[in-house]
């Protein structure tokens, strides 16, 4: 651990109990999971304790973490069973998220999401009051109660654009991570979740905040993705958006069919470039919760 690395793991532990961090945007495909999973993964490998949870029905974080698992035991030589019978939506039925939670590498761990998820809404509906938006909105919360205490990071896996997931997200969250890919429509995505997000918070009296916004999978020599760039830094604000933007990396196609992993230099270069957000993002939370930089 590095001194910033130090200085948040001492003040999770006095907070005694674990950030929860959200990366969204209303657009599909513009690296949230990636960012999710790459992110979580490094987060473990720096000694804090983090768990993902994949509130997808497509389940991409669940497939990239667990084939992540797999590689890593299969590298090391090691037998481990990544198999699970139970995923998100059993654990919100039975009310309990304990028995759904699979550990993929040390200090990193992940509750399961498939198809399935799909029923959230119905759930919702069913089982809330017509016009009780309060329980609408946080069916999640109180499920992660006695999980926050076990761990550093709470990392949030969200799809794009279901409002159930979306805000019950929001709710148990202290950070949101905006994704943002260089493209106008992943900047118009950004604003309508942001401005979804400030709803919330307004509505709710939400403690949480944008930790900042990433820019994913940029083409520094396309005048588009400069232009939208540009764009996001006047509107955002330069100490929003992230100092380190993500290039359009060929080698994270590989990462949801092979896992995470450093087994030559091209999955080391992706590593790299994360690891600098990583620390950007410790460095973000710690200005939030310390004022400093």
């Amino acid at each position: 651990m590095n001194k910033n690395d130090k200085k948040l793991s001492a003040l999770i532990k006095a907070r005694k109990q674990a950030f929860s961090l959200t990366i969204g945007n209303q657009k599909g495909g513009v690296g949230k999971t990636a960012s999710s999973v790459i992110l979580a993964y490094l987060l473990a490998k720096k000694g804090f304790k983090v768990l993902v949870v994949d509130l997808d029905p497509q389940a991409n974080a669940t497939k990239m973490l667990i084939n992540t698992g797999m590689r890593q035991a299969q590298e090391q030589g090691l037998e481990k069973d990544f198999s699970f019978n139970k995923t998100l939506l059993d654990a919100i039925l039975e009310k309990n998220i304990e028995d759904t939670i699979i550990n993929i590498i040390d200090n990193l761990d992940i509750v399961p999401s498939d198809d399935s998820f799909e029923d959230f809404a119905r759930y919702v509906y069913l089982n809330s009051g017509a016009k009780d938006d309060f329980s609408f909105d946080h069916v999640l919360e109180p499920l992660f109660a006695d999980i926050k205490p076990k761990y550093d990071f709470i990392v949030l896996d969200t799809p794009p654009s279901n409002k159930e997931i979306r805000s019950n997200a929001v709710v148990m969250t202290d950070y949101v991570l905006i994704s943002l890919q260089t493209q106008d429509d992943s900047l118009a995505g950004a604003n309508l979740y942001i401005s979804a997000l400030v709803d919330l918070k307004q509505k709710y009296d939400l403690p949480v905040e944008v930790v900042g916004v990433l820019a994913t999978l940029n083409d520094p020599r396309n005048t588009v993705d400069k232009l939208v760039l540009k764009r996001a830094i006047e509107l955002f604000s330069d100490e929003v958006v992230f100092k380190h933007v993500l290039p359009n990396m060929s080698r994270m196609k590989r990462f949801p069919i092979q896992g995470v992993g450093t087994s030559d230099r091209f999955d080391k270069y992706v590593l790299d470039e994360y690891e600098v957000v990583a620390n950007e993002l410790i460095s973000k939370i710690l200005f939030y919760e310390e004022g400093e930089d």
